[in-house]
């Protein structure tokens, strides 16, 4: 099993670390540039492991929605309204999910 962390946000990226199976793998394809802090004990037990992974080639994009068509993965997302985008934009620290503005 594997986590694709598309959120640049390195509290939420450690908390993934608890959502793995054993021999599990977060891959990190987004940065705050925020040191990850979390306890060795989370990867050992478990054999879990991280991995970053710098997506800037349009290949690796082409290739990451062939794989996702493929076996259905679907994002977490969280709409809006784009007549609230202010509002949306000044409560981001409280998204839980990728948020997406719609008309």
């Amino acid at each position: 099993m594997a986590i694709l962390s598309t959120a640049g946000h390195a509290p939420s990226q450690v908390d993934l670390i608890q959502g793995l199976r054993p021999n599990g793998r977060l891959v990190a394809i987004a940065a705050d540039h925020a040191p990850l802090e979390f306890s060795a004990e989370q990867l050992v037990f478990g054999r879990k492991s991280i991995a970053g992974w710098y997506s800037g080639h349009a290949r690796d994009s082409e290739e990451a929605m062939a794989f996702a068509v493929l076996k259905g993965v679907r994002p977490m997302v969280e709409t809006f309204p784009l007549d609230s985008a202010e509002e949306t934009f000044l409560n981001m620290n409280k998204a839980r999910y990728r948020v997406v503005l719609t008309l």
